[in-house]
């Protein structure tokens, strides 16, 4: 035990090795719960137009109150669901609703007072964590966000019975 030279300078290496391992951790973990935020924050966001707007379409419907300045198109929503993404990082991702893959050509239109499912999948690494472990970086690490919605907007009043009668059919008669 006399013979104590250098032990000093291996605990000093050592720790400066898990200091920065556990920097390296720190980091990508913010950037992965960044990346969750975002995705939840679009699903949410696309909800929303699509239960406001009855669906979505290449075009505006023309008795849609507002028209062309309030109505979203799939290509306009396509572009506002890359921006975001790309700001924040996300290259890849896949947007689905009532499980059909979005696209800026999508028509669906979906009637007052029925279900609209929107899934998000976007894809995340490790990017300073596995480079220090590299076994660390594993496939196919997701965040899957979903939002379930109700239409609120009446596409074809041919067929409308008005809310209280479906209220009717739904609680008293079922």
């Amino acid at each position: 035990m006399k013979n104590k030279k250098g032990s000093m300078a291996i605990e000093v290496v050592i720790s400066v090795l898990f200091f920065i391992l556990f920097f390296a951790f720190f980091y990508d973990l913010t950037i992965i719960t960044w990346k969750l935020i975002v995705t939840n924050r679009v699903t949410n966001e696309v909800s929303r137009i699509l239960a406001n707007q009855g669906g979505i379409r290449t075009s505006t419907p023309y008795n849609f109150p507002g028209g062309d300045k309030v109505y979203i198109t799939s290509s306009e929503l396509q572009q506002k669901i890359n921006k975001i993404f790309g700001d924040a990082g996300i290259e890849k991702y896949e947007v689905y609703i009532n499980n059909v893959e979005f696209n800026d050509s999508l028509n669906l239109t979906i009637d007052y007072g029925q279900k609209i499912e929107v899934k998000i999948v976007s894809y995340y690494d490790w990017t300073v964590f596995s480079s220090l472990v590299p076994t660390f970086n594993l496939d196919n690490k997701v965040i899957i966000a979903k939002q379930i919605s109700m239409s609120e907007y009446k596409n074809n009043y041919d067929s409308w019975t008005g809310e209280w009668c479906i209220w009717i059919k739904k609680v008293l008669i079922v």
